[in-house]
């Protein structure tokens, strides 16, 4: 088969030469800081190194408490602060992944310097836009992808980390006064350029990166498997997201600035059938009608334990409503988005998984009970209570399609730090 590109950052080519005689390099160090000073000034520190010059791209590096800074050839920051140590850098001396981060986050002034679009922009990368949702007069929902280096602890390498960025109408949050939140109206903001479908920061912009609802995720699909592919579904997609950042870089830098990718050998390609995936789901569903299913509502809306009970009985089951957790059958709690508890308030899930450890829960919130997702929650719901009753049990109860001694899984640990990390696990 074909070799599968990944988003592995096996090589950086740099043409020190080249981009020395387009750009300069500057450290602005804040070691000296105190404490307090930094408690102080550090949060305004970005907004003054970009009000100081022709600044193409910022890069914090907090470990040596520094700010990397990339500018055009022959200017100069005007930074007049006894406190900050600034010195110029040869390029070739800097670390690769710092020229190389700083270069990918000033594409945006690169290429609009190309088109003639000299204005100051503060530069943190493309967002590539792959969908809009009207909002009547308000505007639109913006759902974009956006690309950038990242190092991954696990594998102790690069790589390029593709994530989806949602962007909502300053408008659309304004209260029935006109008057914006507070954590709104200070929050970056970004225009939509609708020739190059790109979302740039703009300080007169209309948009701000910020999701309508709560806990809601708008999400972009790795690849197109299904329907007809064209080459705009394509660039719809976060594969081909990828493609046009490259294509980018070439815009930007030419030969001056190459990344290549890890590829892996893929020993044998298998694609599920729908028919298949709804048969193993009915077999799911005659296996999980046996079992007791608790609905426990938790959360602000009355209303949303109704809910869910009408979707799972669709679906063949017969839940219960309770008003507290059944530690010997499988239990769905309806609670609040957990950002929605303030500091010290109790939160439903946490103090049921702390009273019944050995009990099988599994918590949803009511917003996500849409008429557009909520079979789709209910199902998965299910499958989540299957899972955890496999594990308790410590056997399999459905009858899987048999794997390759080979397999590799993924699988989340928590660990002794405060970001959970990803660690690979092998079949047996």
């Amino acid at each position: 088969m074909k070799p599968v590109l990944t988003s592995f950052i096996k090589e950086t080519s740099l043409d020190h030469a080249a981009l020395s005689d387009r750009f300069e390099i500057a450290c602005i160090s804040y070691q000296s800081w105190s404490d307090v000073e930094r408690k102080t000034n550090l949060a305004a520190l970005p907004k003054r190194i970009y009000r100081s010059g022709k600044v193409l791209a910022l890069l914090q590096h907090r470990k040596h408490s520094q700010y990397w800074v990339l500018l055009p050839k022959h200017t100069a920051i005007s930074l007049p602060d006894d406190s900050l140590s600034i010195r110029v850098e040869p390029l070739d001396s800097v670390d690769d992944w710092i020229l190389r981060a700083l270069l990918i986050r000033a594409m945006p002034r690169i290429i609009g310097a190309r088109k003639g679009d000299l204005e100051r922009a503060e530069a943190d990368g493309l967002f590539y836009v792959t969908k809009h949702k009207a909002l009547g007069k308000q505007g639109s929902v913006i759902t974009t992808v956006t690309v950038e280096p990242w190092y991954s602890q696990v594998t102790q390498s690069w790589r390029l980390d593709i994530r989806t960025i949602t962007f909502t109408p300053v408008k659309a949050h304004e209260d029935e006064n006109g008057q914006l939140p507070p954590k709104i109206a200070k929050l970056p903001r970004y225009e939509l350029d609708t020739l190059s479908q790109e979302v740039k920061r703009n300080s007169n912009g209309q948009y701000v990166k910020r999701t309508l609802w709560r806990g809601r995720k708008n999400r972009v699909p790795a690849i197109k498997l299904s329907g007809e592919i064209t080459l705009e579904s394509y660039y719809r997609t976060r594969l081909g997201v990828l493609s046009m950042f490259l294509e980018d870089i070439q815009r930007a830098y030419g030969s001056a600035l190459q990344l290549e990718l890890n590829s892996i050998q893929p020993d044998e390609h298998q694609t599920i059938s729908d028919k298949s995936v709804k048969e193993t789901y009915s077999g799911l569903l005659d296996l999980m009608r046996e079992q007791p299913i608790w609905i426990s509502n938790q959360s602000s809306d009355p209303e949303a334990g109704f809910k869910l009970q009408a979707e799972l009985q669709r679906l063949g089951l017969e839940p219960v409503h309770t008003n507290q957790i059944e530690s010997n059958g499988l239990n769905l709690l309806l609670v609040n988005n957990k950002d929605s508890y303030k500091t010290g308030e109790p939160d439903p899930y946490r103090i049921a998984r702390q009273k019944y450890p050995d009990t099988i829960l599994q918590s949803c919130y009511p917003e996500r009970l849409t008429d557009e997702a909520k079979r789709h929650v209910a199902e998965v719901l299910v499958k989540e209570l299957l899972i955890k009753s496999e594990i308790q049990q410590s056997k399999l109860l459905l009858d899987y399609p048999p794997l390759p001694n080979d397999a590799w899984f993924i699988t989340s640990i928590r660990p002794k730090v405060r970001k959970p990390l990803k660690v690979a696990t092998h079949s047996t």
